[in-house]
C-alpha cells in the first residue's frame, strides 16, 4: 500500500533510500519494512538500529526509526520529516509525487535547489538592486585589498558574476550595497552587554554592507568593550568574518555578539551540518555562502583552507586561554571564548547541541568527534610551532 506520503517494503535494501530521500524532499511521510510476521523483536531492533545509521550516514537525516511488536513478532517503521535543506542520494534529487520516487532535472532541479539550498539563495537575483546603489567605500576597499584596478561598479560585478542584466545578485547586496536591510531582514550585527544577572546594559548596531562589517565590529570591540581584557583580537575577528561569511541571510535574524565578565559569543543563524564540522576539524572547507566566502578570499581576509577553527584555538592557547567552546545545530552556529584558562574546556567541540539535534547518543557523538579533536589539537600545536619557528628567525 503506498500514497503520497506513505510506503511499505518486504525487506530493507539500500535502494530504498531513495525513496526517504523524496520523503524528506517533499511533505515528509512513513516507511514501513516487513509485516506483522516479518522478524523476531531482536531481529527488528538490530535492523533498526542498522537502518538509522545507514540513513544517517548516507543523507545526513536521522528520522525516528522503531521496531513495532505484535503478537510475539515485528515489524520497522519509520517517520521522515520534511527536511528544510535538499537531500540528495547518490548524486540525485527525488521528490514524491503521487506513489512515485521522481527525480529531479534540468529546470524543475535548479529552481528546487535554489529555493531550499541556503548555500544557493544568495545566487538569486534581486529585483531593484542595481550596481549604482552600491556603496564606494567598501567597493574600493574591495578593489585595493583585493588588488584589483578600479572600474565601474557594474564592470566590478560583472567580473565577479554578481549581476545579470543590470540586476544584482543577492550576494552582492549583502556585501556591497549601501543599504542592504531595502532588501534583506536584519542584515546586521548585534552587540549587547550583559549583567551578571543576564540584564543587557549596553547595545550596539553595525549595519550596511557585510564586507565592512567585521573591520568596523572589531573596532566598537576594541575601543568600548574589550579594552585590556585579554581577549585574542585575532581569533574574535576570525570568529566575526566566518560569522558574516556563513550566516544564512534568509532566516531574518542578526549575527549576535553577547558580551558577559567572563566570557564572548559570536553566533549566527544557519548552521553546520555534523559532517561538515567534521570535516572543518579536518582541514576541509565548505563555505555556507560561497560567492561571499570567496570575496573575502580575494580581498585576503578569508583563507578557505579549513584553518579557522584550529587557528581560533591556536590563538587562544597562545594568550593562556582554553580553546572557544562550539555548539552548532542545522539553524544556528555559536562560538564562545571564556576570558579565565578555567574555563569549560571538556565541552570544547563536545557537541553536546549536534547530539541533541541529531538524535545520537551523547557518548557516541563525543567519541565521533573526540578523534577529529585530537587531530585538531596536533594541528594547532603545528600552528604554534610554526610561529615559534616564524619568532626566533625573526630574532635572529
Amino acid at each position: 500500500m503506498s500514497d503520497q506520503t506513505s510506503e511499505k517494503k518486504k525487506r530493507w535494501k539500500k535502494k530504498h533510500l531513495r525513496t526517504v530521500c523524496a520523503f524528506a524532499n517533499s511533505y515528509g511521510g512513513r516507511l514501513s519494512v516487513g509485516d506483522t510476521g516479518s522478524f523476531s523483536p531482536e531481529e527488528a531492533k538490530k535492523l533498526s538500529a542498522g537502518i538509522y545509521d545507514e540513513i544517517s550516514e548516507e543523507l545526513d537525516i536521522h528520522p525516528h526509526v522503531r521496531s513495532v511488536e505484535t503478537g510475539g513478532r515485528a515489524y520497522i517503521t519509520m517517520d521522515i520529516k520534511p527536511s528544510p535543506d535538499p537531500i540528495s542520494f547518490n548524486g540525485a534529487y527525488y521528490r514524491r509525487v503521487g506513489k512515485e520516487d521522481r527525480e529531479l532535472t534540468g529546470e524543475e532541479l535548479e529552481t528546487f535547489i535554489l529555493l531550499r539550498d541556503r548555500r544557493a539563495r544568495l545566487g538569486l537575483l534581486v529585483p531593484g538592486a542595481v550596481a549604482e546603489d552600491l556603496n564606494q567605500t567598501a567597493v574600493k576597499s574591495f578593489c585595493s585589498l583585493a588588488k584589483i584596478p578600479e572600474t565601474s561598479n557594474e564592470e566590478l560585478m560583472k567580473s565577479l558574476n554578481q549581476i545579470s542584466d543590470g540586476i544584482l545578485k543577492g550576494s552582492a547586496v549583502v556585501m556591497f550595497h549601501k543599504n542592504p536591510s531595502q532588501f534583506i531582514l536584519a542584515p546586521d550585527i548585534r552587540i549587547g552587554r550583559f549583567s551578571s544577572s543576564g540584564t543587557m546594559e549596553d547595545m550596539d548596531v553595525i549595519s550596511g554592507p557585510a564586507f565592512l562589517q567585521p573591520s568596523e565590529t572589531m573596532e566598537i570591540l576594541s575601543e568600548k568593550y574589550l579594552a585590556d581584557c585579554g581577549y585574542p583580537a585575532d581569533a574574535l575577528k576570525e570568529a566575526v568574518i566566518n560569522a558574516v561569511a556563513h550566516k544564512d541571510y534568509s532566516a531574518g535574524d542578526p549575527i549576535r555578539i553577547r558580551i558577559h565578565e567572563d566570557s564572548i559569543s559570536v553566533s549566527n543563524p544557519g548552521g553546520i551540518r555534523r559532517r561538515d564540522l567534521a570535516e572543518g576539524l579536518e582541514g576541509v572547507s565548505r563555505p555556507t555562502n560561497p560567492a561571499l566566502s570567496d570575496m573575502f578570499f580575494r580581498s585576503g581576509k578569508m583563507r578557505l583552507m579549513g584553518t579557522g577553527i584550529p587557528e581560533m584555538q591556536a590563538a587562544c592557547l597562545r594568550n593562556g586561554m582554553n580553546p572557544p567552546v562550539i555548539e552548532a545545530t542545522r539553524e544556528d552556529f555559536r562560538i564562545t571564548f571564556f576570558l579565565s584558562s578555567s574555563g569549560r574546556s571538556e565541552e570544547r567541540l563536545s557537541g553536546k547541541t549536534l547530539a541533541h539535534e541529531r538524535g545520537k547518543s551523547y557518548a557516541d557523538m563525543t567519541d565521533e568527534v573526540s578523534g577529529r579533536t585530537s587531530r585538531a589539537e596536533s594541528r594547532r600545536s603545528s600552528l604554534l610551532a610554526a610561529e615559534g619557528s616564524e619568532d626566533s628567525a625573526a630574532e635572529k
